[in-house]
């Protein structure tokens, strides 16, 4: 009877939160400052890297840590700027604390992965649905996510709640 694969945990659900600096008095000067001093280049705020050890086909180790981009604003601006900063960095990290909530799912249900296979059919599900909550956000936009954003918010917690339980259920073919 052959044994049935077994993914072992090698990783911690904390978040690592990487911390960089913006200045500006102005929305206009911050939002340069965002981008230019941002310490990595990709589109993303919120990620997590995995990789599978062992030889071993019955078994593997899934290292796996999450992190953040936390932009602090070190400028002192008038108070209506700092206030529009609070809002959009908050609204920011409840956005991207969104991305972790998915990702965190995706390694639960790839940590019952019965075959190496099935594992990186979950990771490609679990991030279908990740770049979705992007899409169906405008990228955290309709929540808030930009330092100029006029509007009304929109609440996206039920959308990712339903994602995570498709993750938790998700059976590959």
């Amino acid at each position: 009877m052959a044994k049935r694969f077994r993914a072992i945990a090698a990783g911690s659900d904390r978040v690592i939160r990487i911390r960089y600096q913006v200045r500006g008095s102005t929305i206009a000067e911050i939002t340069e400052s965002l981008s230019k001093n941002r310490p990595m280049k990709s589109n993303f705020w919120a990620d997590y890297s995995w990789k599978l050890h062992g030889g071993n086909p019955n078994s593997a180790v899934l290292q796996y840590q999450f992190f953040t981009l936390s932009p602090r604003l070190a400028s002192r601006p008038e108070s209506a700027i700092r206030k529009r900063w609070n809002e959009y960095y908050s609204d920011t990290m409840r956005h991207e604390a969104n991305h972790t909530r998915i990702e965190k799912a995706s390694v639960r249900r790839m940590l019952k992965a019965g075959s190496r296979a099935e594992l990186a059919k979950v990771h490609k599900f679990a991030t279908i649905l990740d770049n979705r909550y992007d899409k169906v956000t405008d990228h955290g936009r309709l929540e808030g996510c930009r330092i100029d954003f006029k509007g009304k918010k929109r609440d996206f917690t039920k959308v990712v709640d339903r994602y995570i339980r498709r993750i938790g259920e998700f059976e590959p073919k």
